[in-house]
């Protein structure tokens, strides 16, 4: 006999790069059992492995160097078909993140039980971001999080209070 079928709350993370959106996905996947956690960025990197001539492991040792053109084939992508990786990737996992354009998250966001913004202070420069989410649409997200770049630990205790409203 089939148990019950549950439903997993779907949460997206948005943020610029650097500022501890994997780190907490993780943690919210490491808390609950059935979660599992993903990066847009890991579904753009399979997409596009072939298309540029490279394998995923090339262009995971190399982000730097492949960034730019990465954004250039997401954004003529996300352009005509905004959802198209966030649909990917929820078909792998309930905690998403890397949503980085306003035209995607006012698609997607509907999509998710529970929006996190996780902004670093200072902000870290750390080479070319494509993150254009206006402060209004990021401020409409569920939870607020500073990350002060001190301890990373603290997000652990985030994830432990994200699991909690939603169970």
């Amino acid at each position: 006999m089939l148990g019950p079928i549950v439903q997993l709350p779907r949460i997206l993370i948005i943020g610029r790069q650097g500022t501890g959106k994997s780190t907490l996905g993780n943690y919210l996947a490491a808390q609950n059992e059935s979660w599992r956690s993903v990066a847009v960025s890991d579904v753009i990197i399979e997409w596009f492995a072939g298309r540029l001539g490279a394998t995923e492991e090339a262009i995971k040792a190399s982000k730097k160097h492949y960034r730019p053109a990465l954004i250039r084939l997401t954004e003529e992508l996300t352009t005509t078909n905004p959802g198209f990786f966030v649909r990917n990737a929820l078909q792998r996992a309930n905690v998403v993140n890397g949503v980085r354009r306003n035209e995607e998250f006012e698609v997607v966001r509907l999509w998710f039980d529970l929006t996190v913004h996780i902004f670093r202070c200072p902000t870290l420069e750390d080479g070319p971001d494509n993150y254009n989410i206006s402060r209004e649409m990021a401020e409409s997200c569920h939870f607020q999080v500073r990350n002060d770049g001190d301890d990373l630990r603290f997000l652990e205790r985030i994830a432990q209070s994200i699991s909690q409203r939603l169970r």
